[in-house]
């Protein structure tokens, strides 16, 4: 008795399916994109990591751990990613409003 998945899903990822780690891009060829995702170790070097992820996305392979930047979608700017004036505005009306911080400990 007890709340186990069922036999025929345990040991899976959680999109269905099988998990193997990787160290080389030559040990992808025995996968099936299919059946497998692939996990990339821990101790494989940036340099690697690149030219694993590269060929995973040739064989349309899931990763389980991408990684940061492969991660972020490539045509994203700084300029994208600074503040608006609207929110600067906000958040110098809301430093404005606050109480100094002596006034808060006479309180």
């Amino acid at each position: 008795m007890g709340y186990g998945s069922i036999t025929s899903a345990r040991g899976l990822h959680p999109r269905g399916l099988v998990e193997h780690l990787v160290w080389r891009e030559s040990e992808l060829e025995k996968l099936d994109a299919k059946i497998h995702i692939i996990r990339i170790a821990a101790r494989v070097g940036e340099r690697k990591r690149i030219g694993i992820i590269a060929k995973a996305k040739e064989q349309n392979f899931h990763i389980a751990n991408p990684g940061k930047g492969e991660s972020r979608p490539v045509a994203e700017t700084v300029e994208e990613r600074e503040p608006s004036l609207l929110k600067l505005q906000l958040r110098s009306q809301l430093n404005k409003s606050r109480m100094p911080r002596m006034a808060k400990r006479s309180l």
